[in-house]
């Protein structure tokens, strides 16, 4: 009898300790995330190529076989217009992640509380 004793003390210690450990890595992650919501780097067009943006929007406009021309302007403009669609899906994304970290504390921390009492009834 006394080795089940054991037994289930050491399930619910090394079970809490488990979520415990978890529950720590998903805050640490949702505080990240909801940092990365808040705190966003100013829009910036120097990492892109001018020639590469060219050639991108030339393509979009008139296709493979297709001439024509754009001004620097409207590359700027097309520039500004991705880094937005860009930034605009990463917010999605680190949105996506928060919510998902958030569930999962949502449901770890009430099992966890379970197993840390029952662990403490236990003594």
């Amino acid at each position: 009898m006394e080795k089940q004793d054991i037994a289930r003390n050491t399930y619910y210690y090394v079970a809490s300790f488990v979520l415990l450990m978890l529950i720590l890595f998903y805050v640490s992650n949702l505080v990240s995330q909801v940092v990365e919501i808040l705190v966003q780097p100013p829009v910036s067009l120097i990492r892109v190529n001018y020639e590469d943006a060219k050639a991108q929007l030339l393509w979009e406009r008139y296709g493979t076989g297709g001439s024509g021309s754009v001004t620097p302007e409207e590359v700027k403009e097309f520039v500004l217009q991705r880094e937005l669609q860009y930034r605009k899906a990463t917010l999605r994304h680190s949105y996506s992640i928060a919510s998902r970290n958030a569930i999962y504390l949502l449901i770890m921390i009430p099992v966890y509380w379970h197993h840390w009492k029952v662990a403490l009834s236990l003594e």
